[in-house]
């Protein structure tokens, strides 16, 4: 594998310098995004030190994308300053890359993330804001200070500026370098339009791999599962060497038929002419909840390896749900010691079982998000073909349906129907 350096030199080349901006703009929550024609983001070329001006080629929409444009979504805090770009993250080219950049050059292929974090904030790690899509902390000073107010040349305007347009402005530090040669080679199975499901996996990486620090042979957890952010996260952890991965839902058919096809993807290769990527003794298996917190603790220690339970579950509530279904009965089902991540966003408050988690020294984390270090190890992961995804190599299915810019209403409409390998992308400009 190449350095990001030499990634960048293999793939570098002139990207025309564009006039003008097509985007979907957002003014207003009882109506949907509208088509517009914008100069470009102001002062973006030639890009300015700690900026990065970039063709956007792909862009994912989630399941619940109407929520968030109609302020609908609590948690998202929105609504908030209007006009907006929607959408965050996607797969892009660099246009025009700032003096102190040191791996990205023009026509360098790349993923962007939206997250946008204060540069001066003590906490690096606290995201501030998810441009187009989250609207920070409510009530927090600093973050109406950051987002501003008004169009694009009012305040802020970069913080509610997303991927839902053909070009757009990043700080350098949300721009990760791709492997152009090794993504996008005939045999490679990707595309711009399949790769923008990185998404998904990014943020099922800060639930995994950054706060679960899932080791190879560990038992793992995840649940609900069939989501396309959840989904992803069985995968890191099968992909990071976890021994056996337990899939919860209440759907037995929709289980039975995610861990065929998760087993069928691991028998794919990993890398050109790799091996299996499945290790010795690796399992996926699947419990069915009842509702019932301690039948399903006990069903859940029973798929264990001899009954010992389990060393990490990774919580995956959706922003729908007002408490976390499945939670009490993980945690009953814990190794001493074990690890519980709580990554999901649902409204209500947690109910526990304290004496059972005080008594098994159990660790308790919430994750929001993912850091810089966690998006670099996934890129590798996908890199190395230790990991799919959207690309269909092992014929276990992965559903891509493609929108363009000015069928944005199809597309968000087809993204409610939305899932584990089920995606629907925005292509701005197509190559």
């Amino acid at each position: 594998m190449s350095s990001p350096a030499q990634a960048a030199e293999a793939t570098a080349r002139e990207v025309p310098i564009p006039k003008t901006n097509r985007a979907l703009v957002l003014t207003s929550f009882t109506s949907p995004p509208t088509l517009t024609t914008l100069p470009l983001p102001a002062d973006s070329y030639p890009a300015k030190t700690g900026t990065v001006l970039l063709k956007v080629l792909s862009t994912l929409v989630i399941p619940y994308a109407s929520l968030v444009h109609s302020g609908a979504l609590s948690a998202a805090n929105l609504p908030g300053p209007l006009p907006l770009i929607p959408n965050a993250n996607g797969i892009a080219r660099v246009v025009s890359a700032p003096p102190d950049a040191l791996y990205l050059r023009p026509g360098q292929l790349a993923y962007v993330d939206c997250t946008i974090r204060a540069r001066d904030d003590p906490i690096p790690q606290n995201p501030i804001h998810i441009a187009g899509h989250f609207g920070g902390v409510p009530g927090d000073p600093l973050v109406e200070r950051f987002v501003g107010g008004g169009g694009p040349d009012g305040p802020g305007w970069h913080a509610r500026s997303g991927t839902l347009q053909e070009y757009v402005s990043l700080p350098l530090e949300n721009v990760y370098p791709l492997d152009e040669e090794l993504l996008l080679s005939s045999d490679s199975g990707y595309t711009p339009e399949r790769l923008a499901s990185l998404t998904c996996y990014t943020i099922a990486a800060g639930g995994m791999m950054e706060a679960g620090k899932v080791k190879v042979g560990e038992t793992v957890v995840v649940g609900p599962s069939g989501g396309s952010i959840s989904g992803a996260a069985v995968e890191i952890a099968l992909a990071l060497g976890a021994g056996t991965v337990i899939i919860l839902g209440r759907d037995e058919g929709k289980l039975g038929e995610m861990k065929r096809r998760l087993l069928l993807s691991l028998q794919s290769p990993a890398g050109a002419g790799g091996s299996s990527r499945r290790r010795p003794g690796q399992k996926v298996e699947y419990v069915v909840m009842s509702g019932d917190e301690e039948a399903d603790a006990e069903s859940i220690k029973a798929k264990t390896p001899r009954g010992e339970g389990a060393d990490l579950y990774n919580d995956w509530t959706p922003g729908a749900a007002e408490r976390p279904p499945y939670l009490a009965a993980a945690v009953r089902a814990m190794k001493k010691r074990g690890r519980v991540v709580l990554s999901g966003s649902p409204s209500g408050k947690l109910e526990l079982p304290y004496a059972y988690v005080v008594g098994r020294d159990l660790q308790l984390t919430g994750k929001n998000m993912f850091s810089r270090q966690a998006t670099y190890d996934l890129i590798r992961l996908v890199e190395q073909g230790r990991l799919d995804v959207g690309s269909d190599k092992s014929g276990a299915g992965v559903d891509v349906k493609v929108f363009g810019l000015e069928e944005h209403q199809a597309a968000i409409k087809h993204a409610e129907g939305g899932g584990w390998r089920n995606y629907t992308v925005v292509s701005p400009n197509k190559e």
